[in-house]
């Protein structure tokens, strides 16, 4: 077979992601052709395919150091770099693609998402200005622009840009999550759901799942709540804040036994999670089983001596044993860590009237006021 058919037949299985025989086939060409840019870059194209991903970035500095002008390398390396959590390094080689070529879009694109990830919000608008700049109509630059104006408070014209794609494309599932999104911050939940659900039926995903129950949370329909966080869980078992918010929505419909149930199978994969183990003893407190209680909180307080609710809930747990001195004490220890704990004031208060201190009690309770 000659070269001609070789990088024919390797660019078919690249295509097709075919990428162990790609890569075989553009291996043996360079072994005639060791200086073939092309064949250098397709090589690291494969490693990518292969999820072979530092080894990628070596073919693309091979390319890059046979011709450092090479923009197609540039942007390969820029995009792997920035898959590989090299922000710093991937930002570096969009500069330089984008001062051979201020009008790629690809860079900009990629520059923009770069910065979005480094918080560096002002730069990621102008970078995806300059993508609308030559093409007012890139969807990608237009949804991350209004997920960005959502992060910075501007609902109104963050959900303006999520409109905009879906003229354009009413299928664009960034667009139907991000515009679902900003309406649940501005407590729009009903109208949030639905486009929750207009974006899984196109792609399944944890956060849009996870975010439907935070809606369904927050308009208290704790049984659907229940349901959005199952799939969540069924996509990422260790989603922290799925287990967390079922468990919370389990108790709060009285399905305590159930809670305590699923958090203990939640904690055989995470023993130390000091949030997934303060839930438990929240629920073994409302199942009355308060020395168990007392001993998980003691538990998450050696792992995290300044998780303030934790001594809070403490001392709720000693207050229902009548152990009034040491709940004080608890409550005494969430006012250290959070001066402005209204509820521990209030509850260190009622201790103080339970022990006969009633002059501290109203002191107490008047601080709790200010």
């Amino acid at each position: 077979m000659n070269t001609e058919e070789l990088i024919k037949k390797g660019n078919y299985f690249l295509d097709e992601k075919g990428y162990g025989v790609s890569l075989k086939i553009f291996e043996e060409l360079l072994k005639n052709n060791p200086y073939e840019k092309d064949f250098l870059i397709k090589k690291g194209l494969c490693l990518i395919g292969l999820n072979r991903l530092d080894e990628a970035i070596l073919y693309f500095d091979k390319a890059l150091e046979l011709d450092p002008q090479y923009e197609e390398a540039l942007l390969y390396k820029a995009v792997n770099l920035n898959y590989l959590g090299r922000n710093e390094e991937s930002l570096n080689s969009c500069e330089k693609l984008l001062k051979l070529d201020p009008q790629n879009k690809d860079a900009w694109n990629l520059k923009g998402d770069i910065c979005y990830d480094l918080e560096q919000f002002d730069i990621a608008l102008e970078s995806y200005n300059e993508v609308l700049r030559i093409n007012p109509n890139n969807q990608h630059a237009i949804v991350n622009k209004g997920a960005i104006l959502a992060n910075l408070g501007n609902l109104k014209e963050s959900i303006n840009n999520f409109d905009e794609v879906l003229k354009i494309n009413p299928k664009n599932e960034n667009a139907l999550y991000n515009k679902a999104y900003a309406l649940y911050a501005k407590g729009f939940y009903e109208e949030a759901l639905n486009y929750f659900g207009d974006a899984l039926k196109i792609q399944n995903t944890e956060k849009a799942w996870f975010n439907k129950g935070n809606c369904f949370m927050k308009l208290n329909y704790l049984n659907e709540a229940i349901k959005s966080f199952d799939e969540t869980l069924k996509i990422n078992p260790k989603n922290e804040y799925a287990i967390l918010y079922k468990a919370q929505c389990l108790m709060e419909i009285g399905f305590n036994k159930e809670a305590l149930s699923f958090i203990n199978e939640a904690l055989i994969e995470n023993p130390k999670n000091v949030n997934i183990l303060h839930i438990k003893g929240l629920c073994l407190t409302e199942l009355n089983r308060l020395d168990e209680a007392l001993n998980v909180f003691n538990n998450v307080l050696k792992l995290a001596p300044n998780f303030a609710i934790a001594w809070y809930n403490k001392g709720i747990a000693l207050f229902k044993k009548e152990d009034y001195e040491s709940a004080i004490l608890a409550f005494e220890e969430a006012i250290d860590i959070n001066p402005e704990y209204t509820s521990a004031r209030i509850n260190k208060a009622i201790c103080l009237d339970k022990l006969g201190f009633i002059d501290q009690a109203i002191e107490n309770y008047d601080q709790s006021l200010k």
